[in-house]
């Protein structure tokens, strides 16, 4: 049983990790102001370490990719690499969508709905589409979603 303790596990070159213990909602609910803000504080840490690494990944994908395309010698080669480059894009993708979703989308709306109980959602039409649809729309959807969600917790007394 020592695979139980790995912290994930590698699908198609990328790691896969655990999600960690789920939050209960009535937990949030019974934290005091400050509490809260410091449990929104680490979470959106988390959230921001997550999208970072994502980027990371992305970088080194985007350099190797470079670099197969500058070594490829005919259109053909330089053809492969590129559809190579695309289906690898998007797996990564799909395993980065799979594992935001196993790890943090439910704590997240779960994290949204107590701050809102508490303040209210003042700029509700500038809410990002993370937090609305839970989609992974545009070049940093968490980063976004964790600003809000770090202003909504600065607003708590």
């Amino acid at each position: 049983m020592a695979g139980r303790d790995l912290a994930g596990f590698i699908w198609l070159g990328v790691l896969i990790r655990r999600p960690e213990a789920p939050i209960a909602a009535a937990d949030l609910r019974v934290l005091n102001s400050k509490r809260l803000r410091s449990y929104t504080a680490t979470f959106t840490h988390k959230l921001r370490s997550f999208e970072a690494e994502r980027h990371e990944q992305d970088s080194i994908a985007t350099m190797t990719r470079h670099y197969a395309t500058a070594d490829a010698k005919t259109e053909d080669e330089k053809n492969e690499a590129w559809r190579k480059d695309g289906v690898e894009s998007s797996t990564r993708r799909a395993a980065y969508e799979r594992d935001y979703k196993m790890r943090f989308h439910a704590d997240m709306i779960m994290l949204y709905d107590a701050l809102k109980a508490r303040v209210g959602d003042s700029n509700e039409a500038r809410k990002p589409v993370l937090l609305d649809v839970g989609m992974l729309a545009g070049p940093s959807p968490i980063q976004e979603a964790a600003d809000y969600l770090d202003s909504m917790a600065g607003r708590l007394e």
